[in-house]
C-alpha cells in the first residue's frame, strides 16, 4: 500500500491470502511477513527428464508443476523440444506458459536432484501486468441547461484506483460551486476477460451517479498514460433506444468483450406531448398535437437545450390561445428535477384569460419518452372570480338573492317584485361580457377580470299618462298599471299619479354582497357597488301665483288699474270653471278673481310629456266692472280690457310667485320654470324653455396606457383634444379637463354662433370610459344641436391621444325648440280714436266727436249746420268699442219740404285705435231721402203776351215781377 489505509473499512476485491502490515519497517524492509517470507517458495517433486515421449514427459511437468498450490493446473500449456545447438548441448527445452497465474510470474528455479545434468531457466515472455493512469471525462452542465455543455477531466487515476479514490477524485471536480460528477457511488471488482485465463490487473468499476440528473452521456477515457500490452480501458453505457441521445447523436457504449448488463441510463424525460383546454368566453376550446417539445429542437444552436420559458410561451400563444399575444407569462425553474423535468409556471395575466378558467389537460402518449415519464398540471394558484348571490334594497325592501352573473331580466324581475317598486317598473340592462378593467396585459396588477358584470338600472316612471283612466300593463314600463285615480291623486313623493311612481331623483339603491364570495378568497368591500351615472329629475309639480299690474302703465281702457296676484294655482291645473266644475281651481277662475280682471277665456294645452308642464292661453275678455267704460247694447256686458299688461311683467311691482313650484332646473344662471309669452314676445322668437339637448362625450383609454388622472393608471401626462360644435371648434381641451372647463370651452363657441347656454357635468364609469372621464353636456334654448365633432389626431393639439387613446360623442336626447311660440297671441285692440270729422260731405264742421259720442252729441254736433235737423239712435254692438250710429235727417237746408232730400253720404274720421292702427269705417244709406219739389210751371191771366214761366221755389220779388209783366195784371204783391 502506498497509504495508511482507514480504520474500519471492509475491502470485498483483494486477493486472499496472508497479509503484512509494517508500513513503518519495524521488521526490516524485506516487504513481506515472516510467513509469507518463509512460504514464497513452492517446490515440484521430482521431474524425470529423460523420459523419452514428449507427451510423458510433458504430462510429467504438467502434473508436477499442477500440484502446487499457487498454480492453476488448468492454465499450463507445456512443449518440448531438442535444444537449438546440439553441438554445444545435448537436452531439452520446455517451454511453459502459464495462462492463468495472474500479475507477473517469478522466475523459476531450475535444482538438479540426481544425475549429473544441469538446468537453468529463463523468461522467454513476461506476463502483461497493468500500470499507468487513465483519466475520465464528461460534460457539464447537462445539455438541457446549456447550448454547449464543457468538457471535464478527472486527474489521473491509478489503474488500480479503489472505490474510494475515485470517489473522491470525481467529486472533486467543480465547475464554480457545482460538482460536475456530482455525488457518486461507486464499487470496484476484478476484470478477467472470458477470453483470458489469468487476471492481468485489470478492474470493473461501476460508477452509480445519485446527484447529478438524467440521462448523463457515455464517460470518455484518456488511457494513454497507461502501461502494459494492448491496454484498453472501456465504458459501457445502456443502450436505451433511438431517443438515447446526447447533442442529437445517439449515446450509448459497450464493452468490447464481456459487456456489462447492469449499465444503466439515468431516467431523463425526452419527447413531446399535447395540451387540451376547454376554453373560456373568449377562446375556443383545444386539443393540440404534440407540439410542446421537451428540447427546443428546430435548426438553431439551442435546439438541444430544454424549451425555454420564452418557447414555451410562444407554443402556448401559437396553438392554445390562437397567436393571440400577451395571454400568459411563462417562467420556468431554475434548476430541473433528477430526471430533467422543468417546471412552467403560467401566469394567466392578460384581460382575455381573467378568472378562474379551466386547467389545461394534458395528453401524453408514445411521443414522451423516459421511465413512467407524465406531464402534471397543478394550480398553484387559482384565479380569482365571482361566485354566489347578491341582493339589492331599495328603500328598505330587499329583493330575493340574485346569481352573481344574472342575466339583466333576472335582475329586473327581481327589482320589479318589489313593492317599494311596483306598480311601476325598472329596465335593467347587463354588459354582453363581463367587466375587465386595467391593463389588458396585467402589468404592474391593475388589471381586474373576476367575471363581473355592470347591470344598468333604469327607473321608468318618466312617461306621463292621463291617471284618471285604468292602466294596463301596457302602461309599464314608463308608468304604472292599476285602476284609475283622481287627478289630483299623488305618490307617497308628493308627485302627481301622472307619473309612475319612481319618477324623480330616487334614492341610490344598495347592494347586500352577503352571499358574494371569490374562488380566490373572500369579496373586497367593494367588490359590489352601486353607483349613480345619471341622477333622475324631478318633473314639474306645486303650484304657482301670476300676478297682474295694471297700475305701472295704464292702458286707458282698464277700468281698475292695481297690482294684485292670484291665488295659488295647481301646475297642472284646468283651464276653466267649466272644465273644473266651478270649484274654484282652474285658471280662469283664478284670474277672475282678481279685481282688475273681468272675463277671461282660458284654453289649457296638452301636458308635455317629458316635464308634465302645461301652455294656457289666456284671453282677456271683458273689463271689470270697475266701472267698466262702455257696456254693449246686446248683453249689457263690460267693454274688453284692450291691451292688458303683460302677466308677470318684469316692471310689474309684484313678480309672480314660482317658489312652489316642484321640478329640477339646472341651467346656468336663471332657470325659469314659469314663462309668459305676448304678441310681443312672438314677434323676437321668444320661447319658454326648450327641451333639453344632452350629448356624452366619452374620454377613453381603452388599452391603459395612462394619463394623468385615470382612473387606474394614473401618470404625469395631460393629452388634449378639440371638439367641432356645429362647425365651429373649440380651443384645445384637457383629456381630464374639469367640468366647468369643458363648460367654458363649448360656450364660447355657443356666444359667436346662435346663443344658448350649455352645462357639463363629469363622471368615471370604467365600462364606459375605462381609465377615462364621461362628460354629459346639455344644452339649454339651442333646440336640436348637431352632433359635436371630436378631434384628437396628431395635428389636433400639441398633446395628441397615443394609440387606441380617443373622444367619442354620442346623442342622448335631441334637443327641441319649445312648440309655443305665441303665434296666435295679440294684443288687445278696442276702439278709442275720437272722430275728427263727422259731417255731410264738404260741411266743414267744427269739433271733434268721442268714440263712443252718445245721440244727442251726434245731433248737436249735425245740427251746427242750419237748416239741418236729425235724428240719432246708438247701438255698442260689441266689448270692441264698435258703435253704431243710425243717423234719421229730419231737415235739410234748401229742401221743400224741409225733410225731404237725398243729401250726400256722411264724411267720418275716425282717430287711431289703441294699438295704433286705423280701423274701417262703414256708412251705409239704410233709407234714401225723397225727392223735394223742382221744376217750373206756368201762370196765365190771359195777358196778350201770354203765359209767364215759374219756378218751384221763385223767390217772392221774382214771382211779384214775373206777375207785373202780364197786360192783364196791375200792382201785384207776393210774399
Amino acid at each position: 500500500f502506498d497509504v495508511a489505509v482507514p480504520g474500519g473499512m471492509e475491502y470485498t476485491d483483494v486477493e486472499f491470502g496472508y497479509y503484512f502490515s509494517d508500513w513503518n519497517e519495524v521488521h526490516g524492509n524485506i516487504g513481506v511477513s515472516d510467513y509469507c517470507l518463509a512460504s514464497r517458495k513452492h517446490t515440484t517433486l521430482p521431474i524425470d527428464v529423460t523420459r523419452d515421449l514428449a507427451s510423458v514427459s510433458i504430462t510429467d511437468f504438467l502434473s508436477k508443476l499442477g500440484a502446487l498450490s499457487v498454480v492453476d493446473s488448468t492454465g499450463i500449456i507445456i512443449s518440448r523440444d531438442l535444444t537449438e545447438d546440439l553441438l554445444s548441448n545435448v537436452g531439452f527445452e520446455w517451454r511453459i506458459t502459464f495462462l492463468k497465474q495472474p500479475g507477473e510470474v517469478n522466475l523459476m528455479k531450475c535444482t538438479t536432484v540426481s544425475g549429473t545434468n544441469s538446468c537453468a531457466v529463463s523468461t522467454l515472455q513476461e506476463s502483461s501486468i497493468l500500470d499507468g493512469t487513465f483519466r475520465l471525462g464528461t460534460t457539464w452542465p447537462h445539455e438541457y441547461m446549456v447550448e454547449s455543455p464543457s468538457p471535464f477531466s478527472s486527474g489521473n487515476l491509478k489503474w488500480n484506483s479503489n472505490s474510494d479514490e475515485m470517489k473522491a477524485q470525481l467529486e472533486s471536480i467543480m465547475d464554480g460551486t457545482d460538482r460536475v460528477f456530482g455525488y457518486v457511488e461507486i464499487s470496484r471488482s476484478p476484470f478477467v476477460p472470458s477470453t483470458q485465463g489469468r487476471w492481468s490487473g485489470g478492474y470493473l468499476w461501476k460508477i452509480t451517479f445519485t446527484s447529478r440528473g438524467g440521462n448523463i452521456p457515455a464517460l470518455s477515457v484518456d488511457d494513454s498514460s497507461m502501461d502494459g500490452s494492448n491496454v484498453v480501458v472501456e465504458v459501457a453505457d445502456e443502450d436505451s433506444g433511438l431517443h438515447d441521445t446526447y447533442q442529437g447523436v445517439l449515446d450509448n457504449s459497450s464493452f468490447s468483450i464481456d459487456t456489462d448488463a447492469t449499465a444503466r441510463d439515468g431516467n431523463q424525460v425526452s419527447g413531446s406531448y399535447a395540451l387540451s383546454w376547454n376554453g373560456n368566453f373568449v377562446h375556443t376550446s383545444v386539443s393540440t398535437g404534440n407540439v410542446f417539445s421537451v428540447q427546443t429542437g428546430g435548426s438553431g444552436t439551442d435546439q438541444h437545450t430544454a424549451l425555454s420559458a420564452e418557447a414555451m410561451e410562444a407554443k402556448l400563444t401559437q396553438h392554445v390561445f390562437g397567436n393571440a399575444p400577451g395571454q400568459v407569462v411563462v417562467t420556468r425553474s431554475s434548476v430541473p428535477t433528477q430526471w430533467m423535468g422543468y417546471t412552467y409556471s403560467l401566469v394567466f395575466k392578460h384581460e382575455n384569460v381573467g378568472g378562474d378558467i379551466a386547467p389545461f389537460v394534458p395528453l401524453v402518449g408514445a411521443d414522451l419518452h423516459g421511465m413512467s415519464a407524465s406531464v402534471l398540471v397543478d394550480e398553484a394558484v387559482k384565479g380569482t372570480s365571482l361566485r354566489g348571490t347578491f341582493q339589492l334594497r331599495f328603500s328598505g325592501e330587499t329583493t330575493r338573492p340574485i346569481n352573481h352573473d344574472a342575466s339583466a331580466e333576472d335582475v329586473q324581475d327581481a327589482l320589479n317584485q318589489l313593492s317599494t317598486i311596483a306598480p311601476s317598473a325598472v329596465i335593467v340592462t347587463r354588459t354582453a361580457e363581463p367587466i375587465k378593467t386595467g391593463p389588458p396585459n396585467g402589468n404592474g396588477g391593475m388589471s381586474t377580470q373576476v367575471g363581473g358584470y355592470v347591470w344598468s338600472v333604469t327607473f321608468a316612471s318618466n312617461i306621463w299618462r292621463d291617471p284618471t283612466v285604468a292602466h294596463d300593463l301596457s302602461y309599464i314600463p314608463g308608468n304604472w298599471f292599476g285602476p284609475a285615480a283622481a287627478r289630483t291623486e299623488s305618490w307617497d313623493s308628493g308627485f302627481s299619479k301622472a307619473w309612475g311612481k319612481n319618477v324623480g331623483d330616487v334614492p341610490l339603491m344598495e347592494c347586500i354582497d352577503e352571499g358574494l364570495w371569490t374562488t380566490n378568497g373572500e369579496i373586497p368591500s367593494d367588490g359590489c357597488k352601486v353607483s349613480e351615472l345619471i341622477a333622475g329629475t324631478d318633473p314639474l309639480g306645486g303650484s304657482f301665483k301670476l300676478c297682474l299690474d295694471s297700475s305701472f302703465s295704464p292702458n286707458g281702457v282698464m277700468s281698475v288699474e292695481v297690482d294684485v296676484c292670484t291665488d295659488f294655482i295647481e301646475h297642472n291645473a284646468l283651464a276653466s270653471a267649466e272644465d273644473s266644475g266651478g270649484d274654484g281651481s282652474s285658471v280662469e277662475e283664478k284670474l277672475e278673481e282678481l279685481p282688475n280682471v273681468g272675463d277671461v277665456s282660458v284654453v289649457r294645452s296638452d301636458v308635455n310629456p317629458q316635464n308634465g308642464g302645461y301652455s294656457w292661453t289666456i284671453r282677456f275678455v271683458r273689463d271689470a266692472d270697475g266701472p267698466c267704460q262702455q257696456r254693449d247694447d246686446i248683453d249689457g256686458l263690460c267693454n274688453s280690457p284692450g291691451d292688458v299688461p303683460k302677466i308677470c311683467h318684469p316692471a310689474g311691482s309684484t313678480p309672480c310667485d314660482t317658489s312652489s313650484l316642484r321640478g329640477n332646473c339646472f341651467r346656468p344662471g336663471s332657470c325659469s320654470k314659469l314663462t309668459v309669452l305676448d304678441a310681443a314676445d312672438f314677434t323676437v322668437g321668444t320661447r319658454p324653455p326648450s327641451s333639453l339637448d344632452v350629448q356624452l362625450i366619452a374620454v377613453r383609454d381603452p388599452d391603459y396606457l395612462g394619463w394623468s388622472e385615470g382612473s387606474i393608471v394614473d401618470l404625469t401626462l395631460t393629452n388634449q383634444f378639440k371638439l367641432s360644435v356645429d362647425g365651429v371648434e373649440t380651443v384645445c381641451i384637457d383629456h381630464n379637463a374639469a367640468a366647468d372647463d369643458v363648460r367654458s370651452s363649448i360656450q364660447d363657441v355657443l356666444d359667436i354662433g346662435n346663443g344658448g347656454t350649455v352645462l357639463v357635468r363629469r363622471v368615471r364609469s370604467e365600462a364606459d370610459a375605462p381609465n377615462g372621464f364621461l362628460f354629459f353636456v346639455t344644452f339649454y334654448d339651442t333646440g336640436d344641436v348637431p352632433l359635436m365633432s371630436p378631434l384628437y389626431g396628431s395635428a389636433t393639439c400639441s398633446s395628441p391621444f397615443a394609440g387606441r387613446e380617443e373622444v367619442s360623442v354620442t346623442s342622448v336626447s335631441d334637443g327641441a325648440l319649445h312648440d309655443t311660440t305665441c303665434e296666435s297671441c295679440t294684443n288687445g285692440v278696442v276702439l278709442r280714436g275720437e272722430f275728427s270729422r263727422f259731417e255731410v260731405l264738404g260741411e266743414n264742421l267744427a269739433g271733434v266727436l268721442a268714440w263712443n259720442a252718445l245721440p244727442l252729441a251726434v245731433e248737436s254736433h249735425l245740427e251746427t249746420t242750419p237748416g239741418r235737423f236729425v235724428d240719432v239712435s246708438r247701438t255698442v254692438l260689441d266689448k270692441f268699442g264698435s258703435i253704431e250710429w243710425m243717423v234719421t235727417f229730419t231737415g235739410n237746408p234748401g229742401m221743400t219740404p224741409p225733410g225731404t232730400g237725398d243729401i250726400d253720404m256722411l264724411d267720418i274720421v275716425q282717430g287711431l285705435d289703441t294699438s295704433g292702427f286705423a280701423n274701417p269705417l262703414f256708412v251705409n244709406e239704410v233709407q234714401k231721402g225723397s225727392t223735394g219739389l223742382d221744376g217750373t210751371f206756368t201762370i196765365d191771366y190771359f195777358s196778350s203776351s201770354g203765359p209767364r214761366e215759374m219756378s218751384f221755389d221763385e223767390t217772392p220779388e221774382r214771382l211779384m215781377m214775373k206777375l207785373r209783366e202780364m197786360s192783364t195784371i196791375g200792382h201785384v204783391y207776393s210774399t
